[in-house]
């Protein structure tokens, strides 16, 4: 009779190791499952818009500086250089105007500064913080000095 007791007693046990086993399946799976849904909600910000508005910045500059002024006389870049200059204030005036008129008629017109040498020429970024700057476009000026211009755009 003892053999027969420890057969059904053995049986308890393996039922008693399955269930174990499931319920450690269970658990992995449920774990798994969270991982999955939590990854699946929660999806990562893609750098790829910031890529864009920075390249668009670098493309927009590069065209605004190298822009004729209506005149023909000069370019953008070199009337730039004259705004670095505190007493011309004609020189100022003339270039945030133009660069107004081009960045408007362009798809920018709702966002934009541009900086001469730390110098705003034109700013329409009132409102917004979250600025992509441009890659710094250096003007050499009779040989010696250098002048950064760059352009924020406003990420939206």
């Amino acid at each position: 009779m003892k053999e027969i007791k420890n057969k059904g007693n053995l049986k308890g046990k393996i039922g008693q190791m399955e269930m174990m086993g499931l319920a450690i399946i269970v658990i992995l799976v449920a774990v798994a499952l969270l991982f999955v849904v939590k990854f699946m909600i929660m999806k990562p910000e893609s750098a790829l818009p910031v890529v864009n508005l920075n390249i668009k910045a670098n493309n927009a500059l590069n065209a605004l500086v190298k822009t004729n002024m209506p005149s023909g006389e000069e370019t953008m870049a070199e009337l730039l250089v004259k705004t670095s200059d505190p007493t011309d204030t004609v020189s100022f005036d003339l270039a945030e105007q133009e660069v107004i008129k081009i960045l408007d008629a362009s798809n920018l017109k709702e966002c934009y500064k541009l900086i001469v040498n730390d110098v705003s020429i034109a700013d329409k970024t009132q409102g917004f913080e979250d600025l992509i700057a441009s890659s710094s476009y250096f003007i050499s000026s009779e040989g010696v000095d250098l002048y950064e211009v760059k352009l924020y755009l406003c990420k939206k």
